[in-house]
């Protein structure tokens, strides 16, 4: 249920930050300096730039496959998992990322701090501080619930793999309640520590911390994938 009540938290906070956009549009129009259509048409140096981060966006989808043997037809809904909730994620996301660009200039974009920025800009619709509290707390809840979510799906994936020789068997321990605690504790080292190093190493600036941390989980998710498709088509 974890992370259930962080997806539908998800889409309350998205929800209400569109309803904020639009009655931002409404009252003040479009900023100066802000994205207009013609920005947002596709071209070969704008793809190449988010190129990464659509691979990143793309992958995990045969996590669902590591609890395969809970669901009562998994050739059957594991497709229709994939399917709805790309539908969903499109919708949700592709309002936000509207909203983003419609409320702040071209110049004041950042990957970082785009939507902090944009929610301070339409938040002023409201003036209400304890709404300000509650998103708050919402979007919170929502970046625990996804952080959960990705490890929970890999760790059991790490796990189920380990108790079919793929890995040691150590790593196939879970507990009673069936979490796969051995690989969650020994992901949970290594991430803390990778974070701490790229942190140290940056002098803890945000910006930077964000695009190395990004690199680093965009190029070692693709150096496995390098290895899961050959062992797909074998």
């Amino acid at each position: 249920w974890g992370p259930n009540i962080g997806t539908f938290v998800k889409i309350a906070v998205c929800a209400l930050f569109t309803a904020m956009f639009i009655a931002f549009l409404v009252q003040h129009g479009r900023p100066a300096g802000a994205s207009s259509a013609a920005d947002l048409k596709p071209s070969l140096s704008g793809f190449l730039t988010v190129v990464g981060l659509m691979v990143f966006l793309w992958v995990g989808f045969e996590l669902a496959n590591g609890a395969g043997e809970e669901m009562r037809n998994p050739q059957r809904d594991v497709p229709k998992m994939i399917l709805r909730s790309g539908v969903i994620c499109a919708v949700v996301y592709g309002a936000m990322i509207i909203g983003i660009i419609l409320v702040i200039p071209k110049a004041g974009l950042s990957s970082v701090s785009g939507f902090v920025d944009a929610y301070n800009a339409v938040s002023g619709v409201f003036h209400s501080h304890p709404l300000n509290v509650v998103f708050a707390i919402a979007l919170i809840v929502t970046l625990i619930a996804s952080g959960a979510v990705w490890l929970e799906g890999a760790d059991r994936t790490q796990a189920i793999a380990s108790l079919d020789g793929a890995g040691p068997k150590w790593m196939g321990r879970f507990t009673s309640f069936g979490t796969p605690i051995a690989a969650s504790a020994a992901s949970g080292v290594v991430s803390s520590a990778f974070v701490v190093c790229v942190f140290v190493a940056t002098s803890g600036k945000l910006a930077n911390f964000f695009a190395i941390m990004l690199g680093l989980t965009v190029s070692t998710t693709a150096v496995s994938y390098v290895f899961i498709f050959p062992a797909l088509v074998r």
